[in-house]
């Protein structure tokens, strides 16, 4: 299963068992099917699901939050690439900052992943 993420203002953590997102078994999905997120599959932090050639694609939600640091725009944009779901962390960050400067990284707060200043190598 591939997985890319969207990003949103809550997610939930995602649980990856075999097909089964967060309780959710997508093994069941049909070949040639495509699926764009409802009320049930959203709240489960599943936004959209495909299969092609025996491969399911599953768009998922990660959860952001504002810069800790000031810039213009504090705005997220979803991954570009595919992981497999057997590399999936939850401490990994896949969504990706527009407009983080050079000398920041992305880091995990309680509300979502953020932006923050790096100084002389030190957080």
């Amino acid at each position: 299963m591939k997985l890319k993420f969207n990003a949103t203002n809550q997610a939930p953590k995602h649980t990856i068992v075999n097909e089964a997102i967060n309780n959710i078994d997508l093994s069941v999905f049909p070949e040639g099917g495509k699926f764009i997120g409802n009320d049930e599959t959203k709240a489960a932090g599943i936004y959209a699901v495909e299969s092609s050639d025996g491969e399911l694609y599953v768009t998922l939600a990660q959860s952001c939050t504002a810069y800790q640091i000031p810039v213009a725009s504090h705005d997220w944009r979803e991954s570009t690439e595919y992981v497999d779901s057997a590399d999936f962390s939850n401490d990994i960050c896949y969504i990706n900052p527009i407009a983080m400067p050079e000398d920041c990284e992305t880091f995990k707060t309680d509300d979502g992943w953020s932006v923050r200043r790096i100084e002389n190598g030190l957080v």
